[in-house]
């Protein structure tokens, strides 16, 4: 199940240089496929996958700002 909890790890993963770009696609793309989201954030939890898992494609990539946004989102003030 796709948390809260892990997709602000995950993000914040990706923030801090800690995972790369691609294994952070790879990892929204099979979250989707799974589509098992925590009830109380499941809108936000399946845009932002849907957002990250469409970051290789060219026009589509997020930046840090946006990153920073999804945060806010989830309450999560980094």
């Amino acid at each position: 199940m796709t948390t809260q909890k892990i997709l602000t790890e995950k993000i914040l993963a990706y923030l801090e240089n800690k995972i790369s770009k691609t294994e952070f696609v790879e990892w929204a793309e099979t979250e989707m496929v799974e589509s098992n989201y925590e009830e109380l954030f499941f809108d936000i939890i399946a845009d932002s996958l849907a957002k990250i898992g469409a970051m290789d494609v060219k026009g589509f990539d997020l930046n840090e700002t946006e990153l920073r946004e999804i945060l806010k989102k989830l309450n999560i003030n980094n």
